[in-house]
This record gives structure tokens, C-alpha cells and sequence, in this order.
């Protein structure tokens, strides 16, 4: 079962609204609101969901650049950490990362290599297409990453 089989949706670039330090938009798909914003430490996610059951958030550590390693853990059903390190325009990027939800996950997975791996699996220690996604059952989640 692929990941890629599950997630993506339209947009309208006319629904997207961008400032400095501000970008949202609504995908049309679930009719998902998605909204990001900064502080000087913290980058801050909200989605706000049209109904309150079974809502994913996709975390794709594989997604833009050449991935030389990944890893990730799940601490808890609030809080994952993990590592990207890729080459772009830098040549050896290390991206360590903690999200913490406002909400707890009631279900999660982790796919390797496009095959979602056995449910007792929390920790990934090093893999270079690494996908994992969190099911919530309320309308609104906060993400701190």
C-alpha cells in the first residue's frame, strides 16, 4: 500500500492567503483549512477540519529535495521527533524536529519505502523515504513544530 495513494489535494490559488509570516489555504479535496504561521523558535500548523472523525495529518519526510536520511519516532500519541538531513541548495541540510498536537492521534502508521510497516513499529531509525500519518477525531488540530 502506497502512501502516495492517499493523500494530495486540489487547491485554488485564489483561495490561498500569504503574508509575511502567515500562509493559508483551503484544500478542496476534504475541504480541509490549513493554516501556518512563525515565532522566532516554533513554526505553528492548524487544521481546521469540516467534521470531527477520523481527520489525517501526512508528515512526508521524502518530499522535495534529495533525502540522504530521515528518521523519526513516535514519543506518545501528542508528541513525534525526528531528523531530515537532504542536499539542495545545501549540500549536507541536517533538520532535527519535534511536533507536538494540541490533540492525541488515535491511530497512526509509518510507511518505508512506500510499505506501511507493522502498527507496533514506533521508531525509524534511518531510511531515505520516510512518510508517517496521524488520525484525529476532532475538527481543529494544533501542530508545533
Amino acid at each position: 500500500m502506497s502512501a502516495d495513494n492517499f493523500y494530495g489535494s486540489k487547491f485554488s490559488h485564489t483561495s490561498e492567503k500569504a503574508t509575511p509570516g502567515f500562509y493559508a489555504v483551503k484544500l478542496d479535496d476534504d475541504n480541509i483549512l490549513a493554516e501556518l504561521t512563525t515565532t522566532t523558535r516554533v513554526g505553528l500548523h492548524k487544521y481546521s477540519f469540516s467534521s470531527a472523525q477520523n481527520n489525517t495529518v501526512i508528515l512526508d519526510l521524502k518530499h522535495r529535495d534529495i533525502v540522504l536520511e530521515s528518521s523519526l519516532k513516535i514519543i506518545n500519541n501528542y508528541t513525534i521527533a525526528g531528523l531530515r538531513r537532504s542536499r539542495a541548495w545545501a549540500e549536507n541540510q541536517y533538520v532535527y524536529f519535534v511536533v507536538e498536537f494540541s490533540q492525541p492521534f488515535i491511530a497512526n502508521g509509518i510507511w518505508n519505502n512506500d510499505t506501511i510497516l507493522p502498527q507496533r513499529i514506533s521508531t525509524i531509525d534511518s531510511a531515505k523515504n520516510l512518510k508517517a500519518f496521524f488520525t484525529f477525531n476532532t475538527k481543529l488540530v494544533l501542530a508545533k513544530v
